[in-house]
């Protein structure tokens, strides 16, 4: 089939689809709608959200103090590495839907309106008080940490701004940090005004959309370097690497990041130990010729490169797969000296040209070597399991089966689905379902491992390299069907979106601890595997209204518990009191794990089994007999699926033969199971069949 490349659809193209199928905007909208749909699609694109993103507040309204979107990001621990732990950021939105020529005059007033509602009890509407006040209390100085945390104004466009407008924006920017430092010295350090257009989507939407790009980069390194079998290794001095990124961030619309777009992880940032070094080591004059020394070099893959004469080298679709580390730490050294004035001409170089980096460049023009290229370069023991993500076959593989089997697609890249829409919609194929590979991990964990707290409190957890991650992936025969079923859940999150809030997790875990009353037990290092069995089966079509009573069922135990004047209410919980509010107590690791941390949940969800039970009883035989024929592999099993033998599960061993002496089956000189499975079909034909396979039990 052929694959539409991003350069068949101009920027224009792109826009049009992007407001009226991404976006969904409509020409009978009103502005007000066809605002705050442009701000939140753009927003959670720009940010790689979910569309339900439990932390999205809409605000724009009259009084809501300049504030149209407000979006807070928790900062996730790394548990192997607190050095690079990140910090908590707030983006505070203004959609300038329309105004993209009026920017400069719309910014002006902006700025000052924001000033006043965040330190000087600017008066809000009853809708923004709650968020306004959140956003106090993260800037106020007892909370906040000044290295790691941000406060960031977005301002959305259609169209990239001017020069007029990033003119003015800048000039905004400094007005607010001059303020700030007014109110409190240390705030401007953690505050940035950025803005963000329909084009940074266009242009930074994934590696996919790179490497479709038929315009090619081609970016000259001077160094002196030799050749050996489609590689260069040459000695570039530390100032033409940095004039080096810099002819790539202008060549690219300014999107240096673009440069590490094959590289398995980003910017560690300068709290990280290595980074830190490495950025003294850069501004030591003493160190600096030993800079070399003290590094691995980087590795940059290439579609071609040509030696030509004296020491320069044109390089075409540049990557660096390995140094990401060191070059940005040279790219934030260099440019903020440049940037803030404190070298005069000549100087930069005169400094910079005296340390040195061995710099392998190589040919990689399938994307088979540039993955080996990118793994074994990045061997060493700074780089965690998290960061290969995109280097992972079996998730390639489970994306690739899931889109052949079930018309879904997995993205395991940021952005990847964008680009996957375009290619559709130039084609007129219909849409696949869509949903982010970690989203149904956090759904496994949550509903067959019982991690709601930990899916809803910390995402890192389930990113490769976390524990969670870890603990799901070596679940036994852990792959796409777990997947699959995780979706189906999923499917029912979404519909009932609207009643779930900060429950989804919570939602997925009930469900299954229903599905879960009707398999048998007995076999602990399978369990997983017999839920997701189940589901499945009660997903086919005639068992399917069955699965939606149960999804009906966990969202009553749901509402129940978010009824705060009820008597079931989370808001009465003994552990509620203690935490600062409902998203601290959703996040403990004991949320709907440890039933006495949630004894009023557990009265619903008592509730909701009681009902469930009865509902077994109306489909009682279709329903096992879908079930059980594909779960059942052990006369012990058997024995736990029928209510008149479940007593001989709790004998130390139990076979075939120990049925069949149960019922005065005579069984001698036979198998035990075959004479089993005959008479059960003459004698109890309600009772379930007896496997027709032997299982050595």
């Amino acid at each position: 089939m052929h694959q539409i490349k991003l350069y068949q659809m101009d920027y224009t193209t792109f826009k049009d689809w992007w407001l009226e199928l991404q976006a969904s905007i409509q020409p009978s909208d009103t502005n007000i709608l066809k605002s705050r749909k442009f701000s939140r699609t753009l927003l959670l694109d720009y940010l790689g959200l979910d569309s339900d993103y439990y932390a999205l507040h809409q605000l724009d309204a009259a009084w809501d103090g300049g504030i149209d979107l407000a979006c807070f990001i928790e900062g996730e621990e790394y548990e192997s590495d607190p050095d690079s732990n990140e910090g908590d950021t707030w983006f505070i939105v203004q959609s300038k839907y329309g105004l993209s020529h009026n920017f400069v005059t719309a910014l002006k007033g902006d700025t000052q309106k924001m000033i006043d509602t965040f330190f000087y009890d600017g008066r809000v509407s009853d809708l923004a008080k709650d968020v306004v006040s959140k956003i106090r209390n993260f800037l106020d100085e007892k909370n906040i940490d000044i290295e790691k945390d941000k406060f960031v104004f977005l301002f959305l466009t259609e169209d990239e701004l001017n020069a007029n407008g990033l003119v003015e924006m800048d000039r905004q920017e400094q007005y607010f940090k001059t303020e700030l430092a007014k109110i409190k010295p240390d705030l401007p350090t953690i505050f940035e005004m950025r803005a963000v257009s329909i084009q940074h989507v266009f242009e930074n939407c994934s590696s996919q959309a790179q490497k479709a790009i038929e315009d090619r980069k081609v970016i000259e390194l001077i160094g002196r370097s030799i050749e050996q079998s489609n590689m260069l290794v040459a000695s570039v001095n530390i100032y033409e690497i940095y004039m080096f990124m810099k002819k790539y961030y202008f060549d690219s619309g300014h999107n240096i990041d673009g440069l590490y777009e094959k590289n398995v992880r980003n910017f560690l940032g300068t709290k990280n130990k290595i980074n830190k070094g490495v950025q003294q080591t850069l501004q030591d004059p003493e160190e600096l010729e030993n800079f070399g020394l003290y590094n691995n070099g980087i590795t940059i893959v290439v579609s071609h490169y040509n030696k030509q004469a004296g020491d320069k080298m044109s390089l075409t679709n540049p990557y660096i797969v390995n140094g990401c580390q060191t070059t940005k730490s040279i790219w934030q050294v260099l440019g903020a000296e440049e940037n803030g004035g404190k070298v005069v001409d000549g100087d930069l170089h005169r400094r910079f040209s005296k340390g040195n980096l061995i710099v392998k460049i190589a040919l990689a023009q399938d994307e088979k070597l540039l993955e080996k290229i990118t793994r074994y370069t990045n061997s060493q023991n700074a780089v965690k399991e998290k960061d290969f993500i995109s280097l992972s076959d079996d998730f390639q593989e489970w994306k690739d089966t899931l889109r052949n089997k079930h018309n879904i697609f997995l993205e395991i890249q940021r952005g990847s689905w964008i680009v996957e829409q375009a290619r559709l919609r130039s084609q007129n194929l219909p849409t696949p379902n869509k949903i982010e590979a970690e989203e149904l991990l956090k759904i496994f964990g949550a509903g067959w491992l019982g991690e709601a707290g930990k899916a809803f409190g910390n995402a890192k957890l389930f990113a490769p390299g976390g524990s969670m991650y870890k603990t799901i992936v070596n679940q036994p025969m852990f792959g796409t069907d777990d997947l699959y079923a995780s979706f189906c859940l999923a499917q029912k999150a979404v519909e009932y979106r609207s009643d779930l809030a900060s429950f989804k997790f919570l939602f997925c875990r009930t469900l299954v601890r229903l599905v879960s009353l009707f398999i048998p037990v007995g076999r602990d290092q399978q369990q997983t595997t017999i839920i997701t069995q189940t589901i499945l089966k009660l997903k086919q079509e005639r068992a399917g209204e069955f699965f939606d009573k149960l999804a009906s069922l966990a969202l009553k135990a749901i509402n129940s518990y978010n009824n705060i004047n009820g008597n079931n209410s989370y808001a009465k919980e003994p552990d509620m009191a203690l935490a600062s509010n409902l998203n601290a107590f959703v996040k403990s690791p004991k949320f709907g794990k440890d039933a006495d941390y949630t004894p009023k949940f557990e009265r619903n969800f008592e509730a909701m089994a009681l009902l469930a039970e009865d509902y077994k009883t109306d489909v009682d035989n279709l329903l096992r007999t879908i079930i059980y024929t594909s779960i059942i592999q052990t006369p012990k099993e058997y024995a736990l699926a029928i209510p008149e033998l479940q007593h001989l599960a709790q004998l130390p061993k139990v076979k075939w033969t120990t049925i069949c002496d149960e019922l005065n089956v005579p069984a001698r000189n036979a198998s035990a199971r075959e004479v089993l499975k005959r008479w059960v079909s003459r004698n109890k034909p309600a009772w379930l069949p007896v496997p027709s396979y032997e299982q050595k039990d």
